[in-house]
């Protein structure tokens, strides 16, 4: 367990994005042009437009020739608010290693990728999955699923080293891998400078303080498509918001979207916040912390 203060008489404090430093081998417009959205699963030449992100889901029949498709269980398709990416899945009952290819990169671009799991009992078997998710060659996150209906979210910013990029999921023996979808979002290559072509950006938590409703920020809110969770109803916090739009400065290395920095929380009767959370003894590499304030 982690422990860090952070003293400001007031401030707004917009987010925690916690990353781990990991060893890896177009300028991404704030639009989504370039943005590569993939419902692993959906059969054939599919699609269909997101109503949450307003973005377009394709099949991911192109990008990998190797596993099969199901739908998860009955009983955890009646959840009102599931996004379609998650009724169904691409599972890999054989091979070690299986690779999806995304060809529509720009050698050392800066790209976001995000990998979705629910495994929603698909196989009927009711049991606990643990497998690797790689970068190419390179090892990304330990993915654990112990729980059917949660919505397991693995992020990745890097350097593309060449004009493809592979994910790969790779069976430890600790039951089948499988996965819900693939986003591949281009990024501005100044934004997150740790992310370089010799170190990736993994992804622990990303998180909204303050908001008043229980849902996620991504896109358009965001135009990065970042998914941003409320952080919000913690002890001995306060929670603010304004409905003035909040600018990023022009060289922000971050770009936090207005939606969430409208949200803030400040201490009840202290000068300090406290940030605590577990470290993760899978997951390797240095961690990387990053909060954005903002005096009022």
């Amino acid at each position: 367990m982690k422990n860090y203060n952070m003293r400001e008489m007031a401030f707004w404090f917009a987010f925690l994005a916690s990353f781990f430093l990991i060893n890896t081998g177009v300028n991404g417009q704030a639009n989504n042009t370039g943005f590569v959205s993939i419902d692993c699963g959906l059969p054939g030449s599919s699609s269909y437009k997101d109503a949450s992100s307003t973005l377009t889901y394709i099949s991911d029949a192109k990008f990998i020739d190797t596993g099969t498709i199901h739908n998860i269980s009955v009983e955890y398709m009646m959840t009102p608010t599931l996004s379609p990416q998650y009724l169904n899945v691409r599972s890999f009952d054989t091979g070690v290693r299986n690779c999806y290819t995304i060809k529509s990169v720009v050698a050392g671009g800066k790209y976001l990728m995000r990998a979705t799991f629910m495994y929603g009992n698909y196989d009927g078997y009711s049991k606990d999955v643990i497998f690797d998710l790689h970068i190419g060659v390179n090892y990304w996150k330990t993915i654990k699923i112990s729980d059917p209906e949660n919505v397991t979210i693995a992020e990745v910013i890097f350097v593309a080293p060449v004009d493809y990029i592979q994910v790969c999921l790779v069976n430890t023996g600790l039951g089948t891998p499988f996965i819900s979808s693939l986003d591949l979002r281009p990024m501005k290559s100044s934004l997150y400078p740790a992310a370089n072509s010799s170190q990736a950006l993994a992804l622990s938590r990303r998180l909204n303080a303050g908001p008043t409703e229980g849902t996620i920020i991504r896109y358009p809110e965001d135009p990065h498509d970042r998914m941003w969770e409320p952080w919000s109803r913690v002890p001995n916090w306060t929670e603010i918001t304004t409905t003035s739009h909040i600018q990023n400065f022009p060289d922000d290395l971050f770009e936090a979207p207005s939606a969430v920095m409208q949200t803030a929380a400040t201490p009840v009767n202290s000068s300090e916040i406290q940030f605590y959370w577990d470290v993760n003894p899978i997951d390797k590499g240095l961690s990387y912390v990053h909060c954005q304030p903002a005096l009022l």
